[in-house]
């Protein structure tokens, strides 16, 4: 019986998978269960994790490309451990990564995630920040401190550097991926609606987030603002619970602000008429915004 379980989803990142895979191999605590899942790779995916000869290693190579959203809900499904985590196949953790987290579940019975601060680096390993932290030590969250906390008010909760309990995701997860690309914000939202819902964070950085050229977030900006702006609707809609809550007006400042800083974008490249979509998304939302309703009656004038 494994205490965790690691999934590793990759796809054709055959020149960083390895490392990704080494790290978890590495680590401090060995009572661990890692599936790596790849979906269908037409790179030297399959010989790069063969060649690093670990029993440990359950390799499944998918027979068609399914996409992310169905790989990792395949690694869910296989998931044997008490605890859960995903790595991506281009990030690494750090030696103590899982002891340190499984140490905070014994103290903290009651959570339902330990997370932490992230390091970013480039594809060369080279250090370039660390992620935003909401506390100087281990602190828990629970409340409006962790919807705060949930929507980058006061730090990140980043699933890559999130250690669950599995048989709360098993709870959330069939409804959470019908939110598409916004799957990990959908466990959160649940997880954090949970009554008395807890989770710990540690602040030292112990997992590295790669940033690199191939990412869709460093290469198009105006993409990332599109994909955020979609989501954030999706979520408003898609999680009813948002909108019966305390925390209404947290969740909905959040949301339109990704929606407003897309308009604005497609308002600075001349895309008048989409920018007033958008701008009347957002309104649909709250439509209190004053600044918003200058910015939808300016587009509507400037596209008659």
């Amino acid at each position: 019986m494994f205490d965790i379980t690691i999934i590793i989803p990759t796809y054709n990142r055959s020149t960083l998978v390895g490392q990704a895979i080494k790290s978890v191999l590495s680590q401090s605590y060995d009572a661990f269960q890692l599936l790596v899942l790849d979906d269908y790779s037409s790179d030297d995916t399959c010989e790069v994790v063969s060649s690093l000869k670990d029993s440990r290693i359950q390799y499944i190579r998918h027979k068609c490309h399914i996409g992310f959203t169905a790989n990792w809900t395949y690694g869910v499904k296989l998931a044997a451990g008490k605890y859960l985590c995903i790595l991506g196949d281009d990030d690494y953790y750090d030696q103590n990564y899982l002891i340190n987290r499984l140490e905070l579940f014994h103290k903290y019975p009651a959570a339902v995630a330990v997370t932490g601060a992230f390091r970013c680096i480039d594809k060369e390993n080279r250090f370039i920040r660390n992620s935003k932290v909401p506390c100087n030590s281990v602190q828990t969250f629970t409340g409006q401190k962790l919807i705060k906390l949930l929507l980058g008010y006061t730090g990140e909760w980043f699933n890559g550097a999130t250690l669950y309990k599995r048989e709360l995701i098993d709870l959330c997860w069939d409804s959470a991926i019908r939110a598409g690309t916004a799957l990990d914000l959908a466990v959160h939202i649940q997880l954090s609606l949970i009554d008395e819902s807890l989770v710990v964070f540690r602040p030292e950085p112990e997992m590295n987030l790669r940033v690199h050229p191939e990412q869709e977030s460093v290469s198009n900006g105006l993409y990332l603002a599109e994909c955020a702006a979609i989501l954030a609707l999706y979520l408003w809609n898609f999680e009813p619970r948002i909108r019966k809550t305390e925390y209404i007006n947290l969740f909905r400042n959040c949301f339109t602000k990704d929606i407003n800083h897309f308009g604005r974008m497609l308002w600075y490249q001349g895309r008048r008429r989409e920018a007033q979509a958008a701008f009347l998304t957002e309104l649909r939302i709250d439509p209190f915004r004053f600044k918003t309703w200058l910015r939808y009656i300016r587009c509507l004038l400037l596209s008659s």
